[in-house]
């Protein structure tokens, strides 16, 4: 809030425009929502409110927001939180986007046994194995690049609160594969 603020008042006192005053306090207030939902999906761990849905069209679309190739199933009945599985994926894939620098972004959604597992997929630099171990903990940042260390976290809870779990493992030859495995209701 001080930065969006500290814009506000140097147009005020005329060391910015309007223009770029507001552009640069909306852009600070877009990573303030973020940061806010963030810390509410959070805190919503354990509350999740099922419905039915079609995890594949869920992933499909998500992908397609992207720009990212999808593969898998057309459609895949599921039991979860629309809205929670939809934040765990975007903070995946803007992930893969951002620290995999956008090399060979993909998104599978895979089915085996009584699991489904919806991976993203890059060729990046990858995760080093200690950043690995420490991934998913609240806050924690493996790099420099721009964010708030809560994308894994959250993803994490998410799949926790469905009975899943996230995982996180070198993509070979590099890159990193980050995996929201989740637990298909019985027939």
């Amino acid at each position: 809030m001080a930065a969006a603020l500290a814009q506000v008042e140097a147009a005020e006192r005329g060391y910015l425009s309007q223009e770029e005053a507001l552009s640069a306090a909306k852009e600070e207030l877009l990573r303030m929502k973020r940061l806010v939902e963030a810390l509410l999906l959070l805190a919503r761990e354990g509350r999740v409110e099922r419905a039915d849905l079609d995890l594949a069209a869920l992933a499909q679309r998500e992908a397609a927001a992207f720009g990212v190739p999808y593969q898998g199933p057309q459609t895949l009945p599921f039991q979860g939180d629309p809205l929670l599985l939809t934040q765990a994926l975007r903070n995946l894939l803007q992930n893969a986007l951002l620290h995999g620098e956008g090399k060979g972004v993909r998104l599978v959604l895979e089915v085996a046994g009584k699991e489904a597992t919806l991976s993203v997929l890059d060729q990046g630099p990858g995760m080093p194995e200690e950043a690995l171990k420490e991934a998913g903990r609240p806050f924690f940042r493996a790099s420099r690049a721009p964010g708030e260390g809560l994308g894994l976290s959250v993803a994490k809870k998410v799949a926790e609160a469905h009975g899943g779990r996230l995982e996180l493992l070198p993509n070979a030859p590099s890159g990193l594969v980050a995996r929201l495995v989740l637990p298909l209701a019985e027939a």
